[in-house]
């Protein structure tokens, strides 16, 4: 059985950077996420507020390994 290494990252940590998301809340916020993790990938398709969190987690992973 092959053994996947993982990371724990705060959402505090790889949202660090990010902004517009001071003091908003469950959806404004995912929409600002989304937003991000658009202008990062723009040529990715699918983004939607239930992917964007995973997608600027792996942004944070390739810019941090």
């Amino acid at each position: 059985m092959a053994e996947i290494p993982f990371t724990l990252v705060r959402p505090q940590e790889w949202q660090k950077g990010l902004g517009g998301l001071t003091k908003l809340t469950s959806g404004k916020r995912k929409k600002v996420l989304a937003n991000h993790a658009k202008q990062f990938f723009p040529s990715t398709k699918g983004i939607t507020l239930k992917t964007a969190d995973a997608i600027l987690i792996l942004r944070h992973f390739l810019i941090n390994k």
